[in-house]
């Protein structure tokens, strides 16, 4: 992965929650950092509405990580 950059892998919808999970990984210069997050939605969503949730909900994590 470039510096600084985001991927999202692994991702899995549980109908019975409404929830998607996924494993947003973020690369920098202090290495790579692993995370599993989970967003609301709905099965209808696109692609990119889904990334877009657990790309925000990675931020939120990181964020408190981080600190």
């Amino acid at each position: 992965m470039a510096p600084s950059s985001t991927r999202i892998c692994g991702v899995t919808y549980d109908a019975a929650r409404r929830l998607y999970s996924g494993d947003v990984i973020y690369a920098g210069p202090e290495g790579l950092l692993q995370l599993r997050v989970s967003a609301p939605g709905v099965p209808g969503w696109s692609y990119e509405r889904t990334l877009h949730a657990l790309s925000e909900a990675g931020a939120r994590r990181r964020a408190e990580v981080v600190r």
